[in-house]
């Protein structure tokens, strides 16, 4: 394409997953932020916040000051711990709790747009039993995040490889998306590459199947070939690290399939996000620098 990539979309980076230690360490956190929100070569930024009120208050003011569009991701929950699909009485109700704070936080940070996941999958028995635990409880996060006009993410991630969280195939999300409507119409569903892969499910029949649902969309890499790698499943390596499943060309295919089913449009530019990791032995920057071109690269190879 002779256009630059970001006339037809926003680009964005996702913070936390460049320094996944600031979710234990607030002063990782306090000092990572400004440095990613300081950059010009990108519009978006995914985010979180800590619970410490003060260092909220602060962090908080410097996403807004910084103009971008601003995606609140409930990061800092520990939903491997506490999943959001459990049905037990007193879990649903620390969950509604953690997702007010996380709620608030995204009001702080003048966000008008949050992410969520599931959290792990109790296994085809109680199935069921969750998803309906889940649904209800999507429904009531969804109306509180409207009462600030937040649009809700809801991400999908593998079921059986890695993650194995309660959702993961598209048609399943999708399904619960519908099964909330028409009550619920601030649910949009995220795709991340990185998961699709992992799941078995192509980028391109993942794209039509959500459709109009589609809110987001993460490019992410992954290692799937050696489970014994440090890095295998859901860890986010950068784009062209050995042995991953996303470079250049795989990335010229995700994007001709955006612009295929209408998602790249200079009319309406909307997210793409890279989540990845940092390649070990280089800086932040660098690996910034690096996947930034290898994705405009992609985009001119079209």
């Amino acid at each position: 394409m002779r256009e630059d990539l970001s006339k037809y979309a926003k680009i964005g980076l996702a913070h936390f997953m460049l320094w996944p230690h600031c979710i234990e360490d607030d002063a990782v956190l306090a000092d990572t932020l400004p440095q990613i929100l300081s950059r010009t070569d990108i519009d978006v930024i995914d985010y979180c916040l800590p619970f410490d009120t003060a260092l909220r208050r602060q962090l908080a003011q410097a996403v807004r000051d910084s103009g971008k569009d601003a995606v609140y991701v409930t990061f800092p929950l520990p939903i491997v711990q506490l999943p959001l699909g459990s049905p037990a009485h007193h879990h649903q109700g620390i969950n509604r709790l953690a997702l007010q704070n996380q709620i608030e936080a995204a009001v702080a940070g003048g966000s008008n747009q949050m992410v969520f996941a599931t959290g792990p999958d109790p296994g085809p028995a109680d199935r069921a039993l969750w998803q309906r635990a889940f649904a209800d409880l999507t429904q009531w996060f969804c109306r509180a995040a409207d009462a600030h006009q937040i649009t809700v993410n809801f991400e999908s991630f593998d079921r059986e490889t890695d993650r194995k969280f309660l959702y993961g195939p598209t048609h399943e999300c999708t399904a619960l998306i519908e099964s909330l409507a028409p009550d619920i119409t601030n649910l949009r569903l995220l795709l991340d590459t990185s998961h699709l892969l992992l799941m078995g499910e192509s980028f391109d029949h993942a794209l039509r199947a959500a459709g109009p649902l589609l809110g987001r969309v993460h490019l992410a890499n992954c290692i799937m070939a050696d489970p014994n790698h440090p890095l295998f499943g859901d860890r986010h390596p950068p784009f062209g690290y050995p042995d991953s499943e996303v470079d250049t060309p795989q990335l010229t295919q995700m994007l001709r399939s955006l612009l295929e089913t209408g998602y790249l449009n200079p009319d309406n530019r909307r997210h793409l996000v890279v989540e990845i990791q940092p390649w070990p032995g280089r800086t932040i920057d660098q690996t910034i620098d690096d996947n930034l071109e290898r994705l405009h690269n992609a985009w001119t190879d079209l």
